[in-house]
């Protein structure tokens, strides 16, 4: 009976694998979709291992072999634990039976020689994985099968996604120092006979590779083959070039063990032979990206050496000190191509040799070098002549720039800030036509914020940026315009350079292309320098009244902040006048939307008038003749409009987010001048909530706190706002608790705003409504386990209740009441709460929220030290993890932290180190780079 169960088990699990790969090989998208869900949960099952074994061994479907493959290589990486060691044996025989099953099927057999070199990794008692597949394989026509388990065999002994002790990887990488020589010999013997073969000639650079990348003795021999010439030679071959340089590369680093010393000299003079080879025309545009890559990682390798050699310092002769002025003469002539994909690759070994100079103080000795890079990154930074309008944000150049701006801060710091914006100064001088010009100011633009005593230097640059009249280029304003606005800090000591600085930019954002860099620029330009800027104030407001059609959403809040900053400059007067005229433009938009029911132009015109008083810091000396604020008048009428949106529009997310928005920065811009008007809005905050349940309600209770705690007559009122929404907020959690990622916002205002009720008003959140206490509890013994960034508010709460009492802050006259009640309350919740935190800490939550984890554990071992440890030593999911010596190991280290908590940082490093036993593998990662995951 059990056997024919089994059938049956195996015979649907088949034909439900067979299925799911007859819809994957159709074309209908949703299909596909479900099938792949599908796949994936199959490959979960036990019952997987033989399925797949069963597709494979029949070899009559030909995409369902394919996933068969694929999910067998894939239990093997991560589900080879569930396999007695028999069971093992026999999977390592059948993956050697399958591959040569297979073996004229490229795309299956990568798959199951990658699965068989796991399998020579996890089998400990495997004593020879070479040899034996190398005997197993040696027929010609399973060669390529062989090549590609000894391409996989060295990745997969290094691939830490193979849960394998030390002693395993260094008794393989042993056995491959002693089998290395055999191994090369098989290698030349398969290149003669294949020596016509681009294809062959790449997997067996691929394989040379790999096994130059394991230290210590595994290539012994490589030099009494012909290798190092295929791979000198396959560098310059235009279809071996990629898998030569990568050869190579590996050659290159294990060149740097003593043992390999005299493979420098051929390797370095073989690089830079190749010089002649990337100045040929004729030579293809890969093959001199390849050449360039590996001569720049040779010369990363080399700078120390570089730099003692240019020092004078006494030399051991390494190929760094005899060919250093060579190797920075090719890869300057390098840098100096004229294609950014080329040149561009030379960046690691300058910033190395920056980093180096710094550190021997050997500046001096490569000025020149960096210097004439400069006139090499403008080429490479230069726009086609017939650009027409601003480079577009998705412009390869774009992003190719962000690595000149790099470069040429590296060259500043080598040549000094000045000197370089000078000799950038000059080249723009001589600069001809508006490309050349714009790349050089271009360069400016990268290190001009770094500049800091040049005067000079900076008054001649800007004076030319003044003077690109209304007929310049597009991008040349655009670049123009960022140097000013990088400038803001420069103006402020030259005040006399603002009207004109301001002009420019006001004149360049009617350019078309240019606002959103010309609103940037001129923010910048107002946060520094909003008291001079008084003579531009009048076109500054008329952009507010009128914005340009250009302007974007984000471009015209820009501007409102800039003419709120200008207009705060002024006298009271004169600021009261500019807040309610401009206020009354955007509230009469929102008495229309009201009217018209537009929600939309309701939420943007409430976003609009927060502006406005975010960016309004008037000071004392600039207040009414009165006294009163001079933005008190704009602030009521708003309030009015606020309080009518909640009415009228407390049905739309948006319009409440906005309207709660205006609250915030009224109440940030009056000051103690708005305490009357945010107590009425305690009648509607909690009717807003619970018809909206719009997070942004809980922010305005937390001002409505911050306002009014030391109002002893409204304090009562606010303590009783923050009860009822906490148990509104409870009810909405209660009804969404399988999806409580989605009220992710939600949740860190409601504990957000607690703390912040504990750290004012302590005494009356705790005294006086002692249930909502509870009640936050209750929710954070839930929340604590979500994976989201709620949680760090969640253990922010913690910690600040669970530290009331404790004798430090401005309540210690309550610590010895507090002292008592927070033990009632560990006595209640802490085994709880304890065990849910070990839970948390072992891979529910982020594992950098160890420390804060630890930090509220810490609380809880000053209340009851016993009890914490009792409680996390019965945590039911240490229960659950399996045993493993590492493991283990951390747990009792964890374990231990707990019971002798001599230091908060040990409790902290000990957290930590248990989150890492649950950091999650990539499941999908099947040790192939990028190319071959393309190729296959």
């Amino acid at each position: 009976v059990v056997v024919m169960v089994v059938v049956t088990v195996l015979r649907e699990g088949m034909e439900n694998f067979l299925a799911i790969c007859n819809v994957l090989s159709g074309v209908d998208g949703e299909d596909i979709h479900a099938a792949s869900k599908s796949l994936i949960e199959f490959r979960q099952q036990a019952t997987a291992w033989d399925v797949v074994h069963g597709v494979l061994a029949d070899a009559t479907e030909g995409i369902a072999c394919f996933q068969a493959a694929n999910i067998l290589k894939w239990k093997v990486a991560f589900h080879f634990l569930e396999l007695d060691v028999e069971t093992t044996l026999s999977l390592r025989d059948s993956l050697i039976d399958l591959i040569k099953l297979h073996s004229q099927s490229q795309a299956i057999v990568r798959q199951l020689c990658l699965a068989l070199a796991d399998t020579a990794v996890y089998i400990h008692s495997w004593e020879d994985p070479i040899s034996d597949v190398i005997n197993l394989l040696q027929d010609e026509q399973y060669h390529i099968p062989l090549l590609e388990y000894l391409t996989f065999l060295p990745q997969e002994v290094k691939n830490k996604r193979i849960k394998v002790d030390r002693d395993r990887r260094r008794t393989l990488e042993s056995m491959m120092g002693e089998l290395g020589g055999s191994v090369y010999e098989f290698l030349q013997s398969y290149t003669q006979n294949h020596s016509n073969d681009p294809e062959c000639l790449e997997r067996v650079l691929n394989c040379a590779a790999s096994w130059l990348e394991i230290p210590g003795d595994a290539a012994l021999g490589i030099e009494d083959t012909s290798l190092p010439q295929l791979i000198f030679y396959a560098l310059t071959d235009d279809t071996l070039s990629r898998p030569g340089s990568d050869a190579l590369d590996s050659l290159m680093q294990l060149s740097m063990f003593g043992q390999y010393a005299h493979l420098v000299d051929p390797i370095v003079e073989n690089i830079l032979g190749c010089r002649a080879q990337f100045d040929d025309e004729s030579v293809d545009e890969e093959v001199k990206k390849n050449i360039v890559w590996v001569t720049s990682i040779m010369g990363a390798d080399y700078v120390f050496d570089i730099a003692q050699a240019a020092k004078g310092e006494e030399s051991d002769e390494s190929a760094g000190f005899k060919y250093s002025k060579e190797i920075c003469d090719t890869i300057l002539h390098y840098s100096s191509s004229s294609e950014s994909s080329i040149a561009l690759q030379t960046c690691d070994f300058w910033y190395k040799l920056a980093t180096v100079c710094y550190e021997l103080d050997a500046y001096d000795l490569f000025k020149s070098y960096f210097s004439e890079l400069l006139p090499a990154l403008a080429v490479l930074a230069k726009c086609d002549d017939d650009l027409e309008g601003a480079l577009q944000s998705t412009c390869e150049l774009v992003d190719d720039r962000m690595e000149i701006i790099d470069l040429t801060v590296e060259i500043s710091s080598v040549v000094g800030t000045v000197p370089t914006l000078e000799i950038i100064w000059n080249y723009l001088q001589n600069a001809e036509g508006w490309a050349q010009q714009e790349a050089f100011l271009f360069l400016v633009f990268s290190i001009i914020k770094f500049v800091d005593k040049a005067d000079d230097s900076i008054a001649v640059i800007v004076q030319f940026v003044y003077e690109l009249g209304g007929d310049t280029h597009s991008q040349l304003l655009r670049t123009g315009t960022k140097i000013i606005g990088e400038l803001a800090k420069w103006f402020k000591k030259h005040p006399d350079h603002i009207n004109a600085a301001t002009e420019f930019v006001l004149n360049t954002m009617k350019v078309p292309g240019n606002a959103q860099v010309a609103c940037v620029a001129l923010n910048f330009l107002a946060a520094q320098n909003a008291g001079n800027m008084q003579a531009q104030a009048a076109a500054i407001f008329e952009l507010v009244q009128t914005p340009l059609e250009e302007f974007q959403e984000d471009d015209y809040l820009d501007v409102i902040k800039i003419g709120s900053r200008v207009l705060c400059t002024f006298n009271g007067d004169y600021i009261k006048q500019g807040i309610s005229h401009t206020t009354t433009i955007f509230l009469e938009e929102i008495t229309q939307g009201i009217s018209a029911g537009d929600t939309k132009s309701v939420a943007l015109s409430l976003t609009r008038v927060a502006e406005i008083f975010r960016s309004c810091n008037v000071k004392q000396s600039h207040f009414c003749e009165d006294g009163t604020h001079p933005c008190l008048d704009g602030a009521i009428a708003s309030w009015e409009m606020i309080t009518k949106t909640f009415q009228e529009m407390g049905g739309c997310s948006k319009c409440i987010e906005a309207a709660n928005k205006c609250v915030k920065w009224i109440v940030r811009c009056l000051g103690e001048h708005a305490n009357d008007l945010v107590g009425f809005l305690l009648e509607y905050v909690f009717s807003i909530f619970q018809q909206t349940h719009h997070p942004s309600c809980l922010y305005v209770a937390g001002i409505l706190v911050q306002s009014l705690y030391e109002d002893e007559e409204r304090r009562p009122a606010v303590i009783d706002l923050v009860c009822t929404l906490t148990d509104e907020a409870k009810s909405v959690l209660e009804q969404n608790v399988d999806h409580l990622e989605a009220e992710e916002e939600l949740i860190d205002d409601l504990f957000r705003l607690h703390k912040q009720v504990l750290t004012l008003c302590p005494y009356d959140a705790f005294v006086c409504e002692q249930q909502v206490v509870h009640t936050m509890l209750q929710i954070s013994s839930v929340v604590i386990l979500m994976p989201t960034q709620s949680t760090e508010t969640v253990l922010s709460y913690l910690t600040a209740l669970f530290s009331l009492g404790c004798g430090k802050g401005d309540h210690y006259e309550l610590d010895v009441y507090f002292e008592g009640e927070i033990k009632e309350l560990f006595i209640q919740y802490g085994e709880m709460l304890v065990q849910r935190l070990i839970e948390a800490l072992a891979g529910t939550v982020p594992r950098f929220l160890a420390y804060d984890l630890a930090t509220v554990m810490w609380r809880f071992l000053k209340i009851d030290l016993e009890a914490v440890v009792a409680f996390a030593e019965n945590t039911p999911k240490l229960q659950t993890i399996p045993p493993n010596k590492a493991q283990q190991s951390h747990i009792i280290t964890m374990l231990e932290a707990l019971r002798n908590p001599t230091k908060q940082s040990n409790l902290r490093a000990a957290f930590k180190d248990f989150a890492r036993l649950f950091e999650e593998d990539d499941e999908d990662d099947d040790g192939m780079t990028g190319e071959e995951e393309e190729k296959e």
